[in-house]
């Protein structure tokens, strides 16, 4: 029995040194190359909102967001700075209907796909702000 654990261990060590730290090689390889796949909410950055109007229904601050890509790259990555921006120019009085795509995402890294966006829009009705005038003081004058 002694010599059997003798020749386990002692005999061509070298060789089994090497199987040994390249199996740990390849498993640390196979481990963080794994995809992962996570949802986030991301919030939403309207940009270019007009002075002159408001929102007067109740809007969604975050979109659901399902991600996929290399498990270092997503372990790595800053969740809180991915964000949608939806840009509000040329809007009109009423309702207007927004479209929510992968390119309005921001600050998603390179390696990491977009597998769903829920809600793919948005409806948000905007309202003009009124711009009350004070009333003109006209000048009186005071006969005497």
């Amino acid at each position: 029995m002694l010599d059997f654990l003798r020749n386990l261990f002692l005999v061509k060590w070298q060789y089994k040194l090497a199987a040994l730290i390249t199996s740990f090689i390849l498993w640390f390889y196979v481990v963080s190359e794994q995809n992962l796949i996570i949802n986030i909410s991301a919030p939403i950055e309207f940009l270019n909102f007009p002075s002159n109007m408001k929102i007067t229904n109740k809007v969604r601050n975050t979109i659901e967001i399902l991600l996929q890509g290399r498990r270092d790259i997503i372990n790595k990555m800053d969740k809180k700075e991915i964000k949608v921006q939806i840009d509000l120019a040329g809007i009109k009085n009423g309702r207007n209907n927004f479209s929510i795509s992968a390119a309005q995402i921001k600050n998603i890294p390179k390696g990491v796909s977009i597998i769903n966006i829920t809600p793919t829009g948005l409806t948000i009705d905007f309202e003009k702000i009124e711009t009350q005038q004070s009333p003109s003081t006209t000048p009186t004058s005071i006969n005497k």
